[in-house]
Formats: C-alpha cells, sequence, structure tokens
C-alpha cells in the first residue's frame, strides 16, 4: 500500500457516513465508536446530545486502525494539543494540505494573518483543487456532509498532517517480517509439475498483486515450472509457491495448470 491509498482509505472510510444525522439518530453510531475505543481520552464518554465533529474525525481514525497518527479526541481544541504533541500540527493557514489531513476552523477568524484562535469546528479534507478544498465533516448542519474551503481562506485555524508515510513503513516493516516467518514453513520441495496459460505470469515475492514482481518474471505462456506449495493470499485467493530452474516466488493459480 502506498501513502496516496492509505489516504485514500481514510477518505473513503469517512464517506461511508455520509447522511449520518441527528435527526433519526444514525449518528449515535459514530458517537459509540468513540466511546467503545480504549483508552477513552481524558475519561470522558461523548453524549448523543454533544456537538461531535471531533468525534466523528476520531472514529474515522478508530475504523482504520491509525490511532496512532491520528490522535483521538472528541473536543477540537484538544485534538490540536494532541497533533502538536507528535509534531504533526500544521499552523500555517496557506499550507495545502493533502487528503486525509485534518483541516480546523475557527468562525471567529477576522481574516487578517495566521489564525491563533480558538477552534470550533474540524473535517477530513477529501479532495484538492487548485483554489478549493473539499472537506468532510461530523456535526455540518447536524448531519456528515461536505463543504467546500478556498485554500487559505477566512476560518482556517491550522491542519493536522498525519504522518502516512510513517504508517505505511511500519505496515511493509511489519508484513516483510510476517512473510519471512510464513516464508519459512513452505515446503520447497516439488509436488507436481506446472505449465502456464497466460500469455505472460508475474511471479512475485509474496502473494498476492500488491506485491513487487520477481527477478526472472514474467514466465511466458508454455513455461514449465515446479509446484511446491499453496497459500492463500490477502484477498482469499489461491496462490501457487513455485520453482523455476533454482528460484522461488509466487504466481496466482488461476494461471498454471497441470503440464
Amino acid at each position: 500500500m502506498t501513502e496516496l491509498e492509505l489516504r485514500q482509505v481514510v477518505v473513503e472510510t469517512a464517506k461511508k457516513y455520509l447522511g449520518y444525522r441527528e435527526e433519526d439518530g444514525s449518528h449515535k453510531e459514530i458517537i459509540d465508536i468513540y466511546n467503545n475505543h480504549k483508552p477513552l481520552k481524558r475519561g470522558y464518554r461523548v453524549k448523543y446530545t454533544d456537538a461531535w465533529c471531533a468525534t466523528f474525525v476520531s472514529s474515522v481514525a478508530i475504523l482504520c486502525g491509525l490511532t496512532e497518527i491520528m490522535p483521538t479526541e472528541c473536543g477540537c481544541g484538544n485534538m490540536i494539543l494532541e497533533y502538536e504533541k507528535i509534531g504533526c500540527w500544521e499552523e500555517a493557514d496557506d499550507f495545502v494540505p493533502q487528503i486525509g489531513d485534518i483541516l480546523m476552523y475557527d468562525w471567529d477568524d477576522r481574516g487578517n494573518g495566521d489564525n491563533r484562535g480558538n477552534p470550533k469546528h474540524v473535517g477530513i479534507v477529501c479532495q484538492v483543487s487548485h483554489e478549493l478544498l473539499k472537506v468532510i465533516e461530523g456535526n455540518k448542519g447536524n448531519q456528515v456532509d461536505y463543504r467546500k474551503v478556498p485554500i487559505n481562506g477566512k476560518y482556517i485555524r491550522g491542519y493536522g498532517v498525519p504522518a502516512y508515510g510513517k504508517a505505511v513503513k511500519e505496515m511493509i516493516d511489519s508484513r516483510r517480517d510476517l512473510v519471512k516467518g510464513e516464508k519459512s514453513q513452505l515446503n520447497k520441495k516439488p509436488l507436481w509439475q506446472g505449465i502456464v496459460t497466460a500469455s505472460s505470469l508475474n511471479v512475485r515475492i509474496w502473494a498476492g498483486v500488491e506485491y513487487q514482481t520477481c527477478s526472472f518474471s514474467p514466465l511466458k505462456r508454455g513455461s514449465h515450472l515446479w509446484v511446491c506449495d499453496s497459500i492463500k493470499g490477502s484477498n482469499q485467493t489461491r496462490w501457487y509457491y513455485i520453482c523455476y530452474g533454482e528460484k522461488y516466488g509466487f504466481v496466482h493459480s488461476d494461471y498454471v495448470k497441470s503440464a
């Protein structure tokens, strides 16, 4: 997964709650996600009648498993403090964010110089164009909805900028360690001989299209190989652990048949 893909995961998770509102009580699901997360910041359980913009942002972080880089809080001012603690707060109003960044508002901003006022509202940037930001917000008119804001516009208090790159690196490192452990358990003795049926078949370093290809990839149609083992990939499809010459890799099972 790339940093941009992880940012998109956050945005898409937030979008799933578009239209959740106080009027029909559907916003309670968002508040429950926050309240059920432990440890509960400051020990405060958000009430269904409380303002819930920061709670919405925090709940998205919880659902995405990103609370280490997107600290949870139910209050805007305290959320800024949490981002400052981890070195991920951007004070400059004219900062150009990326999708997945957190935009804080101050409705008392007079539009003169950098705003240092008390934050009143918060949302997640979901689209950045030449002049405008599209932001998804909880508790906008008592529901989850979009807002368009000019870049460097009035009312911008600043930005929380989660360290998505760091999170991706940690995911990759963790997955690499897992792969090393699982590879040591794979059978390397040939079980049966197979033949490639695809015109060009990628051989990857692990079972899944998200992994990079091996140095001897791709294999052409008609190539013979040895199947040594099989496992399920990240999307639950079957992959073969193959030996080609003296090299090993993974190919999707749909493109290999018995020779």
